[in-house]
């Protein structure tokens, strides 16, 4: 994919999240992390998908945009983020208002309502806790 066409991409995804229609379409996408080796595998096997809220689970961790999902990875400090990561798109099932928890979690992300198919890698990166 060229430039223009990740940068048309960005801006039409960041459309939709704020609400506007571009054709028919409303917001139905999110990002979401996930450590590369697990996630890339799993792609390659067939359709993955994030875990939505369940009795004992409070959905997995979405993001509106990729920069926003950077921003975590860049400032967390949590100790399960020593590996390497990488961001992915979720196909949300419905909007994302549907989708997503109303309010931010404790970890300040929201969460994922519903289980949504992850389509694909868009960013990696490393981060690493500090001692």
């Amino acid at each position: 994919m060229g430039s223009i066409e990740t940068l048309e991409r960005i801006v039409n995804s960041a459309n939709l999240i704020n609400g506007k229609e571009t054709g028919k379409e409303t917001m139905k996408t999110a990002y979401t992390i996930g450590r590369t080796m697990s996630y890339d595998q799993a792609l390659n096997e067939g359709p993955v998908y994030k875990t939505g809220a369940r009795d004992d689970y409070f959905g997995g961790w979405v993001w509106k945009t990729v920069q926003e999902a950077e921003d975590f990875l860049k400032t967390t400090h949590l100790p399960f983020m020593t590996d390497l990561f990488s961001i992915y798109e979720l196909k949300l099932p419905h909007c994302w208002k549907e989708n997503v928890s109303t309010n931010p979690d404790i970890y300040g992300v929201h969460n994922l309502l519903n289980n949504a198919e992850i389509i694909e890698k868009v960013n990696t990166m490393t981060t690493e806790t500090k001692e």
